[in-house]
């Protein structure tokens, strides 16, 4: 079974290789603003593109980060929605169809193998990536859109996609600082949890030592201490 070392507190090193995993947590909140604030315009400039076309056949979220957005859209999306995380689109997959897609890193070769597919089927396109990235090039086209990010987030990428398919009505309401907002509580709430557990085993290691230290004087009245049934003062009586 796995104990908690309360030393590692206190070592530098461990707190160290700690902070590769805590400080992207801690500034996720900022990377959602960040990246909502950035690819505003081109949000804009998607749902005017839409506002004159009729309403896709299907919604197909294409490229390895499909599953996230199916988490979310799936039991809201009012038309037909797909998650393809492999290479290329579905089949049946043309023309009537919106193609989103997330690439966080703008590298992922599954997600340009989509991308290019979207576009030589002549698919409505809307990808979040970094401009200049390896998507990107594969997403110029008459009906494609790129809502540019910069972050490499998974989670900010996501919610600049679902401020834009909430503001086409074909998902649910997407807030992006009230995401930010959120992730920002969650982050205090951690760090009070963090605060009260080292709190915990500093006062659990001060108990540790002053029943060793009752017990070099007086070995019976500590051995009595640790099986007395705990009673409450001040009962009924």
């Amino acid at each position: 079974m796995n104990t908690f070392d309360e030393a590692r507190l206190e070592d530098e090193e461990a707190l160290s290789r700690a902070d590769g995993v805590l400080r992207p947590l801690a500034e996720a909140g900022a990377r959602v603003r960040r990246e909502a604030g950035e690819a505003a315009e081109a949000i804009v400039e998607a749902v005017s593109v839409s506002a004159g076309a009729a309403r896709p056949r299907a919604v197909i979220a294409a490229g390895p980060d499909s599953r996230l957005l199916r988490a979310v859209l799936e039991p809201w999306c009012p038309v037909p929605f797909v998650a393809w995380p492999g290479s290329g689109l579905p089949g049946w997959a043309g023309s009537l169809d919106l193609v989103i897609v997330l690439a966080p890193e703008g590298g992922d070769s599954r997600a340009a193998s989509a991308v290019a597919e979207a576009v030589r089927r002549g698919c409505s396109l809307v990808v979040a990536c970094p401009p200049g990235s390896l998507v990107a090039e594969h997403a110029v086209g008459r009906h494609s859109t790129v809502l540019p990010t910069s972050s490499g987030d998974q989670l900010a990428t996501a919610v600049v996609m679902l401020e834009f398919l909430d503001r086409i009505d074909l998902g649910p309401d997407a807030d992006a600082e009230a995401v930010a907002d959120a992730l920002e509580r969650l982050r205090t709430a951690e760090q009070q949890l963090t605060d009260y557990r080292k709190a915990l085993h500093s006062r659990l290691d001060q108990a540790t030592k002053e029943l060793i230290e009752r017990y070099r004087q007086d070995p019976a009245s500590a051995l009595v201490a640790l099986v007395r049934p705990h009673t409450r003062t001040g009962g009924l009586g």
